[in-house]
């Protein structure tokens, strides 16, 4: 699998008009694939469960919760529940135009700020209902949410360290996208440290740092997460679900998955078959 596959291009059909609004619905058990992109995106959870992995890092997302995902940040979405959110895409290009310095501090991954919900709500209306001069009014709140967002939901203390702090979540952004890809395989630390160009000990450092995992926590839950949509769709039985996701040793799977999903490979399987509605 080459890299450009987790690079989502986003395309703006309108140049005087940077800003798409999606909504989407994901069934239970349902997860968008890891991916990036350059410009911001802002994730408004209106129903339902999720939780958002951005560069690693797992944050839960219930109704009402407003997710930011900072240009370039390696994210995805795992529905727990059966849920709905609407996704809104801001240019990059555009932000610079008005000196908000997206991609030059760090946001936060979440907010629930009345103010900044007010404004996403506010962009929603507008862009549903189309009325006269709505484009003019989306880009008002556009940038009155995304200025509110730049000075309430910065990271304190990125000024003078944030270069560094950028360059060290490349790195580990690096391991994530070896790790996505190559988790069937069999890996070891020192396999990876090898593609990845770092030595073991800074590697594992920075990557717990970032993520809060262990490289090798992390690839069981990656891992694992596989496994249960593979387990989910019923096209394989859990040693298979197994193999293909990396584990050769069923015990060892078993007990990973618990650890990490909160049930055995079986109960998820058998979830599976019942939501499909067979015995």
């Amino acid at each position: 699998m080459a890299d450009n596959t987790l690079f989502e291009h986003q395309r703006f059909e309108q140049p005087n008009f940077p800003i798409t609004l999606h909504p989407w619905t994901l069934p239970q058990n349902y997860y968008v694939l890891p991916h990036w992109h350059e410009s911001l995106e802002l994730l408004l959870f209106t129903s339902g469960q999720c939780t958002v992995e951005i560069d690693g890092v797992m944050t839960d997302a219930p109704a009402g919760t407003l997710i930011i995902i900072d240009a370039l940040r390696i994210h995805r979405i795992n529905a727990i529940q059966s849920s709905e959110y609407y996704c809104l895409t801001i240019d990059k290009n555009y932000c610079k135009k008005f000196d908000y310095p997206i991609g030059k501090i760090s946001l936060r991954n979440k907010t629930g700020d009345k103010c900044a919900l007010a404004h996403y709500e506010a962009i929603i209306r507008e862009m549903e209902a189309g009325k006269l001069y709505y484009k003019s009014m989306v880009q008002a709140e556009v940038l009155a949410l995304v200025g509110l967002l730049c000075r309430e939901s910065s990271v304190p203390g990125a000024g003078a360290d944030f270069e560094q702090s950028r360059r060290q979540l490349e790195m580990v952004r690096k391991s994530l996208i070896f790790l996505s890809q190559h988790y069937p395989e069999p890996l070891t630390i020192d396999k990876i440290c090898q593609e990845i160009g770092f030595s073991k000990f800074y590697l594992c450092h920075e990557f717990k740092s970032a993520t809060g995992k262990t490289i090798v926590d992390y690839l069981n839950f990656l891992r694992c997460e596989n496994a249960r949509y593979l387990l989910w769709t019923g096209e394989h039985n859990v040693r298979e679900c197994a193999e293909r996701c990396g584990f050769n040793s069923d015990s060892y799977f078993s007990k990973t998955y618990k650890r990490w999903m909160g049930e055995l490979p079986s109960e998820t399987l058998s979830k599976g078959q019942k939501a499909r509605g067979r015995s």
